[in-house]
């Protein structure tokens, strides 16, 4: 359901605000979430790396939205 309608619409458009629920459970709709950041030497701008290298995403562990990133760009391991 959206703001208590229920819709069967794949293109339904749902925006910051909007109360969304599904088996009765409410999900929450969030606003668009954009991080910069300075990515030293030693890590990779790559969600995952089969040289098992450091990813960016050692630098968010704080951040309640890192597994929802992607990278907009993309430097080497020996590259800032």
């Amino acid at each position: 359901m959206v703001n208590g309608t229920i819709t069967t619409k794949s293109d339904t458009k749902i925006t910051y605000g909007d109360v969304i629920t599904f088996d009765g459970i409410e999900i929450d709709v969030l606003e668009s979430v954009h991080v910069i950041l300075y990515k030293p030497a030693g890590y990779i701008s790559s969600d995952e790396d089969e040289n098992k290298y450091l990813s960016y995403r050692h630098l968010l562990q704080d951040c309640p939205y890192v597994n929802m990133l992607h990278v907009a760009g993309r430097l080497d391991h020996d590259t800032e």
